[in-house]
């Protein structure tokens, strides 16, 4: 609005001066009376000034900072983190089975303070887990375990080895769907000898392993072991306590849900 008055004006005085300049080209009349104004003619009344017209007010958006920046190219990325870290929040249960071959051991017997050990054939079995994540990295559960073919490289019979364990497990993410971990699993074990008429050898085991598991769904994973156990059984013989140990090297494979 102001442009418009401002160029009006200047429009207007172009024109006035070009109307005087006209009028001192022309010869003035010799005899022309000066116009006087009637004291009793009206008189127009001035018209307002105009207001001004506001101008608005233009606020200026502030800059996006880095990290909106950020958020604006990549969405989605940002979403699906939300998104994955809400549900490794919500997992807290782990169930689990798991393959292993012994491929080496020692079947020991202790007497009054003498020990005699001997290689062991080669073992197997099968292992089950029900843990509960107590924290994001610690795990106590359950893992109990069937080892068959229990015996000495050159025994006749094997006997059958019934693992109780609770099992202590950290894990440790190092890329994205892959956690490694070490676990100690201490226990009881007993030990089934079939042609034994008396009571069968049992004690205190305990474990030690290390492992990787990898994700192949949101709540899937596989996972493979290496661990070494230490076994401690005995048996009462004519009142008497003789040690019947069994340690072995155990691999294992296995699949894991997450509850």
């Amino acid at each position: 609005m102001k442009a418009r008055v401002v160029l009006a004006t200047g429009l207007l005085g172009s024109v006035a001066s070009s109307f005087a300049f006209a009028q001192g080209t022309t010869p003035a009349p010799t005899t022309a009376p000066t116009a006087v104004p009637s004291p009793n003619a009206p008189v127009a009344p001035t018209p307002p000034p105009a207001a001004p017209e506001k101008e608005a007010a233009v606020t200026a958006a502030p800059a996006p900072t880095a990290a909106e920046s950020v958020l604006t190219v990549m969405p989605d990325v940002g979403a699906d983190a939300v998104q994955e870290t809400s549900t490794a929040a919500a997992t807290k249960g782990r169930l689990g089975l798991q393959l292993e071959f012994l491929p080496i051991g020692s079947l020991g017997v202790v007497h009054e303070g003498d020990s005699v050990s001997e290689g062991a054939a080669l073992a197997y079995g099968v292992g089950a887990v029900a843990a509960y994540d107590v924290t994001p990295y610690l795990t106590f559960g359950a893992a109990p375990r069937l080892v068959l073919n229990v015996k000495g490289k050159d025994a006749p019979s094997s006997a059958k080895e019934v693992d109780l364990r609770a099992q202590i497990v950290a894990h440790f993410p190092i890329v994205p769907k892959v956690e490694v971990y070490g676990v100690v699993t201490p226990g009881f074990s007993l030990l089934v000898i079939s042609d034994n008429r008396g009571t069968d050898p049992s004690g205190f085991i305990v474990g030690l392993g290390a492992g990787a598991t990898y994700d192949v769904a949101p709540n899937l994973f596989v996972s493979g072991e290496l661990g070494y156990q230490f076994g401690f059984q005995a048996i009462r013989v004519k009142g008497e306590n003789l040690g019947i140990g069994t340690s072995y090297l155990h691999v294992g494979a296995g699949v894991g849900l997450r509850l």
